[in-house]
């Protein structure tokens, strides 16, 4: 091969087209000072970096581009940045999360609109918001699943300790209560006691318990409460009545006395319906 053909077929490594490159060629050395000494190519080694970097330059020109964010930016500014990077046109554009919600409970409509208009100030794109309003209802259901369980708990807890004190009376006792609570409560009483989980406080129940008996003892002695009974608790309270009753109770005790039989009759009537079951 001639020395002109040799030549011919030298590349810009300075060596032949088959042959591989210099590992000590310095591809910088083949273009300007001007050019060599700019920053931007301090991070390229060799023709290959050179060549992604370029090929890299060309994909991004047209392509959209974020800047990143300023603290001198106005509202204008920041607009454009939200839109740029997935905030909806509007509050009500975003996406509603799928969270399964135990029964009983449910997330305001208000309080739902209120978030979304907040992300939306805040400029959060919609899966942003998805995740965000995702963990806000799970954790309220949480919540709201721990607070009927420690309910739930408190009352087992209470009619445990009910049971153990008043044995076979505990129906009756609890009724008495109702009984008590209605007359002398309001509506309102009630339904907070209901609300806030007070009516399972077994200390409660035993004061209602308490004035029930003192109504129905009153009752005995020729009082008139009107305090509504029902069921197998109806015929243990009459039984608690005329136990305080006493020429009842002479009548039921001596076989001799007139009106014996009746009063053995209805005593043995309220005793199959009280404890029958």
């Amino acid at each position: 091969m001639s020395m002109s053909e040799e030549e011919s077929t030298t590349t810009l490594t300075g060596s032949g087209s088959d042959s591989p490159p210099s590992e000590s060629f310095d591809w910088k050395s083949a273009v300007s000072e001007e050019v060599r000494s700019d920053p931007s190519l301090s991070t390229i080694k060799d023709i290959d970096g050179l060549a992604k970097s370029y090929v890299h330059s060309q994909k991004m020109i047209g392509a959209d581009k974020v800047l990143a964010p300023r603290d001198d930016w106005g509202d204008s500014e920041w607009s454009d940045f939200f839109e740029k990077t997935g905030r909806p046109s509007t509050s009500a554009d975003y996406s509603q999360p799928e969270v399964e919600l135990p029964d009983g409970y449910s997330v305001p409509e208000e309080s739902v609109k209120e978030l979304k208009d907040k992300f939306h100030e805040a400029g959060l794109s919609d899966k942003q918001a998805k995740m965000l309003m995702s963990h806000y209802m799970e954790s309220g259901a949480k919540g709201y699943s721990d607070s009927v369980s420690s309910h739930q708990a408190e009352q087992n807890e209470a009619i445990e300790a009910l049971r153990s004190d008043y044995g076979r009376d505990y129906d009756l006792n609890v009724e008495l209560a109702r009984s008590a609570l209605n007359k002398f409560g309001s509506q309102e009483l009630t339904e907070y006691l209901d609300d806030t989980g007070f009516g399972n406080n077994p200390h409660l129940i035993r004061a209602f318990v308490n004035i029930g008996k003192m109504v129905l003892e009153d009752d005995a002695r020729g009082g008139s409460s009107a305090m509504s009974l029902g069921g197998p608790v109806a015929a243990q309270a009459e039984i608690t009545t005329i136990r305080g009753d006493e020429a009842f109770m002479s009548r039921l005790t001596n076989r001799d006395a007139v009106g014996h039989k009746e009063a053995l009759a209805q005593w043995e009537q309220l005793h199959r319906q009280g404890y029958s079951a």
